[in-house]
């Protein structure tokens, strides 16, 4: 801007040499300016793909931006909440497979009761139908001796 401040005052004294240099400084300021720009922007790329990797479920990825500025700070702290979902996941793990022990366990306990009162129930039938039989043999017998006694009384 400088530049073609003083070039635009003084337009009319202007040699071929200004437009090399005009030329060069204009090339540097692009190459400069596209250099510094991929500088800043690949730690920024790679804390995109490391969000979208862990947005699909991977937590393992580890992520190291060495650029001694905000954006090395950011992938620190991200690096850690990546951390902390992991932990977070690993003990929710942890957690189901606890419970579904517990769930098996009390379904081995219920199995264990329901077939234990199932051998008291076939017990206690057993028990019932042998105290009729031996009911129905009583009576029998009952009967039998009041036959009997109604012929000794004729």
């Amino acid at each position: 801007f400088i530049v073609v401040s003083f070039a635009a005052l003084n337009y009319e004294n202007l040699n071929p040499s200004f437009y090399v240099v005009s030329s060069l400084i204009v090339a540097f300021i692009f190459l400069f300016g596209f250099g510094m720009g991929r500088i800043y922007a690949s730690p920024v790329k790679e804390l995109l793909k490391k969000a979208d990797k862990v947005s699909k479920g991977d937590l393992k990825s580890d992520l190291k931006v060495k650029t001694k500025d905000e954006i090395e700070e950011l992938s620190k702290v991200f690096s850690k909440v990546t951390e902390g979902f992991e932990k977070s996941a690993s003990e929710m793990e942890m957690q189901k497979k606890a419970s579904d022990i517990k769930f098996k366990t009390k379904d081995i306990v219920s199995e264990k009761v329901i077939d234990a009162l199932e051998a008291k129930v076939k017990n206690r039938t057993a028990d019932l139908e042998r105290a009729m039989v031996q009911i129905d043999q009583l009576r029998a017998e009952e009967k039998e001796v009041l036959d009997l006694g109604k012929k000794r009384k004729k």
